[in-house]
């Protein structure tokens, strides 16, 4: 049986969870742009709000504890930086 409550282990696995926070951030933007429902604009911006959360602890805790421990980062610029760096 497929046991889903397992940690991720590989930094492939860590790095597509936070371009499916990034999805999502985008969609719910979309979402809130669009949509005249109160109600649906409401739940949009709790998804800003919890996906924004998810890729800045992505961003300021995973990558520094479990992908490169000697890198440390100042800013979302020197992370963007760092993200892009490492791509090449």
């Amino acid at each position: 049986m497929l046991n889903l409550n397992r940690d991720l282990k590989t930094k492939t696995a860590m790095c597509f969870k936070v371009v499916l926070f990034l999805m999502i951030l985008a969609r719910s933007i979309t979402l809130n742009l669009m949509e005249s429902n109160v109600y649906l604009r409401l739940l949009s911006i709790a998804m800003i709000m919890w996906s924004a959360s998810r890729i800045y602890y992505f961003m300021f805790y995973v990558i520094e504890h479990y992908i490169d421990r000697d890198y440390h980062f100042s800013s979302i610029y020197s992370c963007i930086c760092y993200l892009l760096k490492t791509k090449k």
